[in-house]
C-alpha cells in the first residue's frame, strides 16, 4: 500500500526532459478552467504511482513571485487531493504522468484552483 500521509515527496516530481517531452506528445487532455490538465498512463515503473509537474506561463504572468505563488497553489491542491487517483493507479498497477498547466490571465483565488484541480483528479481516476 502507499504511504497514506499527505506528502509530496521527490519521486512523485515530473523532472526529466524526455518524459515530459513524451507527455505532451501523448498524452491526453483535460480542461477545468482555469487549468489544463495533460496525462499520460504507463505501466508501473517499480518507482512512484504517479509524477507530476506543474507550469504557469511566463509570458502571462511576468513576475516570478506570481508564477511560484500559483504553483505552489496548484502543488498543495495535489498534494491534499491526490490519494484517490494513487490508490486507483495501485488497483490497475499503473503510472500516470501528469502536468497542470495554469492557463488563465488573472491570478486566481485558491479556491478557484482547488475546484478546477479536484475536478480534474476526478476525472483521471474514472478513466
Amino acid at each position: 500500500m502507499h504511504d497514506s500521509r499527505t506528502t509530496f515527496p521527490e519521486r512523485e516530481r515530473l523532472k526529466k526532459s524526455e518524459a515530459l517531452a513524451q507527455l505532451v506528445r501523448s498524452g491526453r487532455s483535460a480542461l477545468s478552467h482555469p487549468v489544463r490538465c495533460t496525462f499520460l498512463p504507463l505501466d508501473y515503473d517499480g518507482e512512484s504511482h504517479v509524477k507530476v509537474a506543474f507550469s504557469v506561463s511566463k509570458k502571462t504572468f511576468k513576475s516570478a513571485v506570481k508564477r511560484n505563488k500559483i504553483k505552489r497553489q496548484m502543488r498543495e491542491v495535489f498534494r491534499l487531493n491526490k490519494s484517490d487517483l494513487i490508490d486507483a493507479l495501485i488497483k490497475l498497477n499503473m503510472t500516470c504522468h501528469i502536468l497542470f498547466i495554469f492557463i488563465d490571465k488573472e491570478e486566481p483565488e485558491f479556491k478557484v484552483i482547488e475546484k478546477a484541480m479536484t475536478k480534474l483528479i476526478e476525472r483521471m481516476c474514472r478513466d
